[in-house]
């Protein structure tokens, strides 16, 4: 039992709050309870009144975990904090490590790591949401995710350390990324290009999955870019002013631009109109590519804001400048391509498969087979295998305008062969005149 009231990890809140192991696992414990219970109910497709029980036991969850803090003997003080952060005037307390895990000689886990986590979970959670919408399997999707995630970070990583101009000592320093050392660049291409071939690997529409991804990038950077707020870095020149700006004990104490802030709200303005746009997008690949236009060109001036000390050059000029201008033109022809693909074409240039009538075996064949039925078939039998044909595309769920438009040219086209049909058989029902009896001029003389 004095195992359980030690120290399990410490909170770096509030001047330090040490959570005994028992608090943990009274805290896991009503999340698990919490979340088995909201499991339970939905599978049995609980109703209304049953789902207000899902909430009860979420804020039930909630209760144990106040609760489980609360379980502490004599909480030790934290060490006070290691800096501070003036930003537009406001002095704000920093403790760059979020808590620590007391097992073996004490592992520190960072707000860096903490607020990256918190971004990708939240993006991941919208994705979950809206890939129903955009045709993608969830399954699928966390299968791409997965594998671009983790390329993600190594080629942040592998980024960072091919232009700071430091030599590569040890594999070891390779992924020693908790010294820092990502480049967002980095990890947006990396996850682009394994993520691409992940989804062809699944199976997966490759731009409706890029366009939710466009989704989740702007959340998980908005939020990722506060890790920076508490590193003290990705800052600009000084503002010039007294208080506009943002200056701490590693920035000193002239006020600077903090462009972590501007990036984070650009990401954020860039979320709200693609969230907008989701809503009426006309083809696959649309909102990627207008993501690849906002980030670079808001990326690119912010660059240009940045302190000289912590950028990454080529030459003359900025890596992520290089890099901004290129995404950008990719993004603009990225976008009138796609667009293009799913133009409809000119109206004259149209023509149907069935027209008027006509004696054409082969014709009349295709029309029989595209409704499903034999050409011997009643009249009911042709409506009813017409009706059974149209059904499955009536109650399709379609996402994008692409796919709306290839049902409707399926129906357009199942509609022209029923009404071939029907024109032939009318045809064929009409009574013939009867021919003209031939005379024999022998005969007649």
């Amino acid at each position: 039992m004095e195992f359980l009231m030690k120290p399990a990890l410490t909170v770096r809140l509030f001047g330090g709050i040490d959570v005994s192991w028992l608090a943990l696992i009274l805290l896991i414990a009503g999340v698990a309870a919490a979340v088995a219970v909201a499991a339970v109910l939905r599978k049995k497709e609980a109703a209304p009144r049953k789902r207000t029980i899902i909430v009860a036991a979420v804020l039930l969850a909630a209760v144990l975990g106040s609760c489980a803090l609360s379980v502490l003997t004599d909480a030790t003080a934290a060490e006070e904090a290691s800096g501070w952060v003036k930003l537009f005037g406001l002095t704000i307390p920093l403790e760059r490590i979020a808590f620590t895990i007391h097992v073996g000689e004490g592992y520190s886990i960072y707000w860096y790591g903490v607020l990256i986590a918190a971004g990708f979970v939240l993006a991941l959670w919208y994705g979950f949401r809206k890939a129903p919408a955009f045709g993608v399997d969830k399954d699928r999707m966390m299968d791409v995710v997965i594998i671009g995630m983790v390329a993600a970070v190594l080629c942040a990583r592998a980024y960072y350390l091919a232009f700071d101009g430091e030599p590569l000592e040890s594999v070891g320093q390779f992924f020693a990324i908790h010294d820092g050392g990502l480049a967002i660049y980095g990890g947006v291409i990396g996850a682009l290009l394994f993520g691409g071939l992940a989804c062809w690997w699944r199976k997966v529409k490759l731009w409706d999955m890029f366009d939710l991804a466009a989704l989740g990038f702007p959340i998980g950077q908005a939020i990722g870019r506060w890790g920076n707020f508490v590193n003290q870095e990705v800052y600009g020149q000084p503002t010039g002013s007294d208080w506009f700006g943002m200056s701490g004990s590693a920035i000193g104490n002239t006020p600077v631009h903090p462009l972590f802030l501007y990036e984070s709200l650009w990401c954020a303005a860039i979320f709200v109109l693609l969230h907008v746009l989701s809503k009426r997008r006309r083809f696959s690949g649309q909102l990627f590519s207008l993501y690849l236009v906002l980030y670079a060109v808001g990326r690119f001036f912010l660059e240009g804001m940045r302190n000289t000390n912590y950028i990454l050059m080529l030459g003359r000029f900025g890596v992520s400048q290089i890099v901004s201008v290129v995404a950008a033109l990719a993004g603009v022809a990225l976008y009138f391509i796609l667009r293009r693909r799913v133009e409809p074409k000119p109206e004259e240039e149209y023509q149907a498969l069935f027209g008027e009538p006509e004696t054409d075996p082969e014709k009349e064949a295709a029309a029989y087979g595209l409704i499903g039925c034999e050409w011997d078939a009643s009249d009911e039998e042709v409506d009813a295998a017409y009706a059974a044909a149209r059904a499955p595309f009536e109650n399709m769920e379609t996402g994008t305008d692409e796919q709306r438009a290839n049902v409707a040219a399926k129906l357009e086209e199942l509609a022209a062969a029923y009404e071939y049909i029907r024109r032939s058989r009318a045809a064929e029902s009409e009574p013939t005149p009867p021919a003209e009896p031939e005379t024999n001029e022998s005969e007649a003389e």
